[in-house]
């Protein structure tokens, strides 16, 4: 009789052994993203991060002939004192003008994404509106990047935003 019981339990055991394993493969193949909103979620996610961490490597970015950061050129264009950093011959705005067009044409553009990139001063002074294959009301623009930089100790912000559009 106690032979007969263990044998049932051997079996008991299996059974569920057998229908946990089944079960992981059925969750397993659900979860993986193959519906659209799945899809979408996650590259909205990946634009959003693209987007924020470009424009943050952008700020940080140092040019040489200034000895400065392109947040310093923002901030010293922007500001009520600008003019305290020379380029060469150029002034921190122009500077910072020529430095965000290459850096545009030699990343975003051969990346092929579609994006809105701006630097707009507190005095609504667009420095820079760039549109590549997007426009301003492209249906499902990605959240931007967005970054304020502020003019410390004169008043005002300026504001920097990479916006990547959907195809």
């Amino acid at each position: 009789m106690k032979r007969k019981a263990q044998t049932e339990i051997i079996g008991l055991v299996i059974i569920v052994i057998i229908v946990t394993i089944a079960m992981l493969f059925y969750l397993s193949f659900k979860a993986k993203p193959e519906n659209a909103t799945q899809k979408t979620l996650y590259q909205e996610f990946a634009y959003n991060e693209l987007a924020t961490s470009f424009t943050q490597t952008l700020l940080e970015t140092y040019v040489d002939d200034c000895q400065a950061t392109m947040e310093e050129l923002i901030v010293d264009c922007g500001s009520l004192r600008g003019g305290r950093i020379r380029c060469g011959f150029m002034s921190s705005c122009e500077k910072l003008e020529d430095v965000l067009i290459e850096i545009k044409n030699k990343t975003l553009d051969v990346w092929d994404y579609p994006y809105g990139l701006s630097i707009t001063f507190s005095s609504n002074q667009n420095l820079s509106y760039i549109l590549y294959n997007c426009t301003l009301d492209t249906v499902g623009r990605g959240t931007p990047g967005i970054f304020l930089i502020p003019y410390y100790p004169d008043p005002g912000v300026a504001t920097v935003e990479l916006g990547l559009c959907k195809y």
